[in-house]
């Protein structure tokens, strides 16, 4: 793609950590499009700090929905994206989210622990687990909105 072959992607990810919100914004959004797409696009933004950037942000309140959504969209990817979720320890502030006020926030999470039980290895589907993801997909079934709900119950049924 363009972004690939300007070489600016780097640029981006670095943006992520701008003070200005305003700039923060539109990068956080390309690297969660660049992260819905073809392997390749993702394993380029991971490459360029992704994860640590997201990190960041899933502790902004302001961010924090897009920047799980994000998350949500590497962990569609390979075992191997998710792996770098994993050892970037970005699990259990994600699955802290889960509890988030925001239903919007909740849903991104719950895409997150359902993209983990579908894409994961199983190691990788027992360390969400034993992470307490396991309980958000359960807690989402017994408190959540009809949305939640459903996005739990995929869920559930992927793990069991």
């Amino acid at each position: 793609g363009v972004v690939i072959s300007a070489d600016v992607l780097p640029r981006i990810v670095q943006l992520l950590q701008h003070e200005v919100a305003a700039v923060v914004k539109p990068a956080l959004h390309l690297v969660g499009n660049m992260c819905s797409s073809e392997p390749a696009l993702v394993e380029f933004a991971l490459s360029a700090g992704a994860v640590p950037a997201l990190l960041t942000l899933l502790a902004d309140a302001g961010f924090r929905r897009v920047a799980c959504w994000c998350v949500a969209n590497v962990c569609a990817g390979t075992p191997d994206q998710i792996q770098q979720v994993l050892d970037g320890a970005m699990l259990p502030q994600v699955i802290e989210l889960a509890s988030d006020a925001d239903v919007k926030v909740r849903m991104e999470v719950l895409w997150v622990l359902c993209n983990i039980s579908e894409n994961g290895r199983p190691e990788q589907i027992e360390s969400m687990v034993r992470g307490n993801g396991l309980q958000a997909l359960i807690d989402a079934v017994r408190r959540g909105k009809a949305r939640e709900i459903a996005r739990g119950v995929d869920g559930l049924a992927r793990v069991l």
